[in-house]
């Protein structure tokens, strides 16, 4: 309806957004779709976290290389690990108390993957509170999501958006003060909301969300705790909610290494569009869209000869080809039998091969191509500087010759570079012939 109404307006509608971030509750990828078939501008710096390193471990997980993130973080004495998920919910909300005693006009969120997770966080974070005093009389109230008990000085975070209070859903806050009745909050960006609980009671304690409830969020520290249902999308989304900091905490019952949790929070779990599956032969179709083999409807032969100028033409040219140097009277005599009402076999199975021949010539120098701009760039890495705007362009445009060979082969290819950083120069000196190299194609 949207895109309706800017039509008939002649207006422009912008679409924002990030693929490798969370993906829609919803069947599909729209906005991959609509992103992938029309492309789009991208954003490549990162402006939230304010260390270079952190900046450089953002970029890192938004291409796919969670464990060089994960390994910049360890190194700055951020990932933590403990027995169980257990201690390590414990310890994470140890090391929150200390953090916002230390600094309490600093802004801070403990992320988690889970409804369940997010309500024991909540609880364990409430008691630290009360034990410092901080927190006034529980009222109990029955809210959405069920019957809790609120305090002034309680964090809560609103979980539906309203207009007439100035609310959006994610938005966080200090309760002011609270009945069974009504409820009074200071937001964090300073404004003093007021409103009936029959009203509107779409809220909960906000020490701690679910990623999905943080995504376009920013504060100063994260906490999060890891858990076995994380991917590569929930990782981008929790590591890279900060500005300053953040600590990771995982339990080493449901991670057993370090190497697990990476692994885990590698995983590509993309939703797929009906339209990402077109129901025809992917050699045919790149043949066609390179001239070299006419349309597939033209594929059908016709009994009676047709004039000269309305015949469909093979336009491949198989002397490009090694192994199919053909002498003129041969192709004089290829030309005569095509002429005929009914193509020889072995003609036809001629073309095939050499249309198969072009496909994985082709695949070879689109995985050639983006093994090269990806080794560059972890070749700048490993020498401590960044990769300039050259190389990420070169890497974008290298993923895009990989896609129309092979869909979505450049992504099969980095999740197998981001295990193993020797593929990409592998697959970059990769030479024609089977078995040559580890590398996919």
């Amino acid at each position: 309806r949207v895109l309706s109404h800017a039509a008939e307006a002649g207006a422009k509608v912008v679409l924002v957004g990030d693929p490798q971030q969370l993906q829609a509750i919803e069947a599909g990828a729209a906005f991959r779709s609509i992103h992938d078939r029309h492309g789009g501008v991208e954003i490549s710096e990162v402006r939230r976290q304010r260390e270079d390193w952190q900046r450089d471990a953002t970029r890192d997980l938004a291409s796919g290389r969670a464990g060089a993130a994960i390994h910049a973080y360890d190194r700055h004495d951020m990932l933590h690990s403990a027995e169980t998920r257990e201690q390590a919910r414990g310890d994470l909300i140890a090391r929150w108390d200390r953090d916002r005693q230390a600094e309490p006009d600093k802004s801070r969120i403990i992320l988690t993957h889970t409804d369940a997770e997010v309500r024991e966080l909540n609880e364990a974070a409430r008691e630290r509170m009360r034990e410092a005093g901080d927190l006034g009389e529980d009222v109990r109230v029955t809210v959405e999501r069920g019957a809790r008990g609120f305090a002034s000085g309680d964090r809560v975070m609103f979980l539906q958006n309203e207009r007439g209070l100035g609310v959006k859903n994610g938005t966080l806050g200090t309760i002011e003060e609270v009945s069974t009745k009504s409820m009074t909050v200071r937001t964090d960006d300073g404004r003093s909301v007021d409103f009936d609980l029959k009203d509107y009671n779409r809220i909960d304690h906000g020490y701690a969300a679910t990623i999905h409830k943080a995504q376009g969020m920013t504060v100063d520290r994260t906490h999060v705790l890891a858990t076995p249902g994380l991917d590569a999308h929930s990782s981008y989304v929790a590591l890279s909610r900060h500005r300053d900091g953040l600590d990771l905490h995982y339990g080493r019952d449901d991670f057993a290494s370090r190497d697990k949790l990476v692994n885990i929070m590698s995983r590509d779990r993309s939703k797929d569009m009906a339209s990402d599956y077109e129901q025809r032969d992917p050699v045919q179709d790149y043949a066609e869209r390179r001239s070299i083999a006419p349309p597939e409807h033209e594929h059908v032969a016709e009994i009676a000869p047709k004039p000269e100028a309305d015949r469909p033409r093979i336009l491949f040219d198989s002397r490009s080809l090694p192994g199919h140097g053909h002498s003129a009277s041969d192709r004089d005599h290829a030309g005569m039998e095509a002429r005929r009402e009914t193509a020889a076999p072995d003609h036809a199975r001629g073309i095939a091969q050499d249309l198969e021949a072009a496909m994985r010539k082709a695949r070879t120098e689109a995985l050639k191509r983006h093994a090269r701009a990806v080794d560059a760039i972890f070749t700048t890495d490993d020498a401590g500087r960044r990769a300039s705007p050259e190389q990420w362009k070169e890497l974008v445009e290298a993923r895009k010759a990989f896609d129309e060979v092979r869909p979505y082969g450049w992504q099969d290819a980095e999740a197998a570079y981001a295990k193993d950083a020797d593929l990409a120069r592998e697959a970059r000196n990769r030479k024609d012939q089977p078995g040559h190299s580890r590398a996919p194609v």
